[in-house]
């Protein structure tokens, strides 16, 4: 048995809430986790092997720029090779509230080993 747990998390963070894996990589949605913002929520990208043989350490923590309280970032998960995406129903766009969106990140955007968005 392996138990994943975020080294930042913090009571009421929903590690877990939802989860995706592909390959050697599992994310992990934390839909009340803090970011910039206090309970904007995030998702945790953990890597097989890293850290150690057989240890799964985490590779990146994702956060939306632009979050919100209780945009509930995390909500929803899928990866595919090189790109995750993430879904977060209470997202305010556009000036509507609880319109939602979904966040689409790259593998090595922005960087060697970053998970990079180009959203604005």
């Amino acid at each position: 048995m392996l138990k994943l747990t975020a080294s930042d998390g913090q009571a009421g963070d929903g590690l877990g809430s939802s989860a995706a894996a592909w390959g050697d990589r599992v994310i992990l949605g934390a839909i009340r986790a803090d970011g910039p913002v206090f309970d904007q929520g995030a998702a945790y990208v953990f890597n097989k092997d890293l850290g150690g043989l057989d240890n799964w350490g985490l590779e990146k923590k994702l956060i939306a720029s632009d979050g919100l309280l209780n945009d509930q970032f995390g909500f929803s998960l899928s990866v595919n090779g090189e790109w995750i995406l993430v879904g977060a129903p209470y997202d305010d766009f556009g000036g509507n509230p609880d319109q939602g969106s979904a966040y689409l990140y790259r593998q090595n955007l922005g960087g060697v080993n970053n998970w990079g968005s180009n959203a604005t």
